[in-house]
């Protein structure tokens, strides 16, 4: 395709008028992307996304592909010839080789499982053979009703008949009213509106935190804000070079009068802190989507500039009126703005909620039940079983979306691809600290905290002096790898232990207890202090079915979840603990964690 495409622009193809693929592709704009390349395609807009070579699809790339495909557009995604769409459940995909360690081999594909039964439940979902018949996994859509024809009545929602007469009232009014003009809806009229009302105070002490989901405009936004802010004086200088200032560098940034943070939340939380300073400030932020998979940028920093503004607010009324001056001139103010309404589709796209269930991409606005905060003590430590939870069962995603949303509250790097790892990853391990349940409760209790292990070690001595030699390590396995080489010591490896990957708390109840409490039970059972009463105990996962191509036709094939699971929860008591030698971690350290 690429090579088409070179010989086009060189003018060295002869089409052929009449192959219709040659004049196809002559006459049409398309992008070609390898799967590696994927993240240039960030903030554009397509009319239709094909995706081929399903087994090096990732979670990673399904968020950034399918998200900029417009409304009224196409993703299709091609698909080997097969008999069975449970075929594709056993299917070893790429990511699965990073997976793999010496001691745990054998990957159960529990995300390719899910993925499946979720195109039932996407209304706007197609599954076609090659002979371009419906598949009964797709049966929904013979209940297609058509869209009624718009009258001139309803031509316009509210919304877009609000956004006009802004622009009308604005027409007068410059510079507002042209960067006005430029808005596709109304809260992004409402955004720039906003960010020229600080731009236009030119008091040097105020935060315009905009946070949207993708497909908002907010890049556009602060386009527009920019504009409008040279346009009221503010000075921008054009050099001969181009000057890049690391983030971590922000006392350069002394003499600026505006800076502009656009994705803040992939910026390391310290390194945003530090560039609020004395000057005018404007942030951006993806909160859902595959950009904003980590939200300790509105829940943390947003959050200490809302307390700050609050206590300038209050200071304003104090009667030391000298200490009142001195914290107003110091704090900063801080303006929220919030963008609901899409550009990219139509809201409340199908696609857009069947990719954000399927990835956990807005799992923060489940709602939760307020059950108090019970004493560490009263706690207990469940094991999730994997298997259950990832059975795409309705009580089983509701339990999924709570525990991702711990993992996205709780730290800022996260990516859709920690989802495919946790479910297929045989060497991961997922344990929830949950209060007192009672017996008459029959709904699913809230979730304290969450650990993720990862079973490492028992490799062999000869490949750890092979590796060593040739200066490689294989995926996984940190602790041993780390420990053998920094110490030149190739028997620790052998040795069969435990690191915690994660501890997620949530964040209404992080710094009381519960993080520590879950660590001293997920110890205490790989100590063997709870005994394992239980007869029968399965402790191996349940391996998916190999589906032969003469066991049932694709026109006849009705996907549904599994049955005869075992249950999602599991008391330690009631599973045994592998034997370890040891139990480790391997993440940052910081005082607060220390204590």
């Amino acid at each position: 395709m690429r090579k088409l495409q070179k010989r086009i622009k060189s003018g060295t193809l002869n089409i052929k008028e009449d192959d219709p693929f040659e004049l196809f592709i002559a006459a049409t704009n398309i992008r070609y992307c390898y799967y590696n390349e994927t993240h240039k395609i960030l903030g554009n807009t397509y009319g239709m996304c094909v995706l081929q070579d399903f087994e090096a699809l990732t979670p990673n790339l399904l968020a950034r592909t399918i998200e900029t495909v417009e409304g009224g557009g196409l993703v299709v995604l091609l698909l080997r010839t097969m008999s069975s769409l449970k075929q594709l459940y056993t299917m070893t995909m790429d990511v699965h080789s990073r997976y793999r360690t010496e001691a745990h081999q054998d990957i159960v594909g529990r995300f390719n499982e899910r993925f499946i039964l979720s195109l039932s439940s996407c209304k706007n979902c197609m599954v076609i053979d090659d002979q371009l018949n419906i598949l009964p996994i797709s049966s929904h859509n013979a209940n297609i009703t058509p869209i009624p024809p718009k009258t001139q009545e309803s031509s316009l929602t509210p919304e877009e008949q609000e956004l006009l007469d802004v622009k009308l009232s604005l027409q007068d009014t410059q510079p507002v009213g042209v960067l006005v003009e430029n808005c596709k809806t109304l809260d992004q009229a409402k955004a720039v509106l906003k960010f020229i009302e600080a731009i236009s105070e030119k008091t040097l002490r105020s935060t315009v935190a905009l946070t949207a989901a993708r497909g908002r405009g907010k890049s556009a936004a602060l386009g527009l804000a920019i504009a409008g802010a040279v346009a009221f004086g503010y000075d921008l200088f054009t050099f001969l070079f181009s000057l890049y200032i690391h983030p971590a560098d922000a006392v350069k940034l002394g003499q600026a009068e505006l800076v502009v943070i656009d994705e803040a939340a992939a910026i390391p939380l310290p390194l945003v802190k530090s560039l609020m300073g004395p000057y005018l400030v404007f942030m951006a932020s993806t909160i859902n989507g595959y950009e904003g998979t980590g939200r300790s940028l509105s829940l943390k920093l947003i959050q200490q500039l809302r307390q700050q503004s609050a206590e300038s607010q209050v200071s304003n009324t104090a009667e030391n009126k000298n200490t009142s001056t001195q914290l107003l001139s110091s704090a900063r103010t801080l303006h929220e703005v919030s963008l609901q309404e899409s550009i990219r589709y139509a809201p409340g796209d199908a696609v857009e909620k069947w990719l954000n269930e399927l990835l956990c991409l807005d799992c923060l606005n489940i709602s939760r039940m307020i059950s108090g905060c019970p004493l560490p003590e009263t706690c207990s430590l469940y094991y999730v079983n994997r298997d259950t939870l990832f059975c795409y069962h309705k009580a089983s995603e509701s339990f999924l979306q709570r525990l991702m949303a711990l993992y996205v509250a709780s730290h800022y790097k996260n990516s859709p691809n920690d989802l495919q790892m946790l479910s297929d990853a045989p060497a991961h391990h997922l344990f929830c600290l949950l209060p007192p349940v009672p017996p008459t409760q029959n709904s699913l209790p809230e979730v304290l905290a969450v650990l993720q292990v990862c079973l490492e070690g028992e490799i062999s001595r000869q490949s750890v002096m092979s590796s060593l030699s040739r200066g490689k390590k294989a995926s996984g396995d940190l602790i041993p790898w780390t420990v053998s080489e920094q110490f030149q010591d190739p028997d620790f490896s052998s040795l069969s232990g435990g690191r915690v990957v994660r501890i997620a708390v949530h964040p209404d109840y992080q710094g009381m207890g519960y993080g520590s409490k879950a660590l001293q039970l997920l110890q205490m059972y790989y100590e063997g202090q709870f005994t394992c009463l239980e007869e029968n105990v399965i402790n191996k996962p349940q391996d998916i079915t190999s589906i032969s191509s003469e066991a049932v036709s694709l026109l006849e094939e009705m996907v549904t979840p599994r049955k005869n699971l075992p249950p999602l929860l599991l008391r330690l008591s009631e599973r045994p603990a592998e034997k370890l030698d040891y139990l480790g971690v391997s993440y940052g350290l910081t005082p607060q964690l220390l204590k």
